[in-house]
């Protein structure tokens, strides 16, 4: 059996977004190394303790200027179930705004 893509991943920095009560994220980082990661979720906070190296930021990335603080690229960007929530008119914001945040 082949390993995981994530218990064979070495440390690296990744951004969540909308990720909820931070249970994917906090999957990831039992499983990894996590170098600074972060959770960005508008409205939730998650439930209980967090994955070492792992951070939730309670903002919407689409509706300004993200904070200062995602102002580099990431080695994994993740976003699940997430255009559905959105209101049509932020759709075509969506995908650009991840890729910003990806390495290339």
């Amino acid at each position: 059996m082949r390993p995981s893509p994530i218990a064979a991943s070495r440390s690296c920095s990744r951004v969540e977004f909308a990720s909820g009560l931070g249970a994917l994220a906090n999957y990831v980082g039992e499983r990894t190394v996590l170098g600074p990661s972060y959770c960005l979720e508008p409205e939730v906070e998650p439930d209980g303790e967090l994955a070492p190296g792992l951070n939730v930021l309670n903002v919407d990335v689409l509706a300004g200027p993200p904070p200062r603080l995602l102002d580099k690229l990431f080695d994994l960007v993740i976003s699940i179930e997430v255009a559905e929530h959105l209101t049509r008119d932020r759709h075509e914001s969506l995908l650009p705004c991840l890729r910003s945040c990806l390495y290339p």
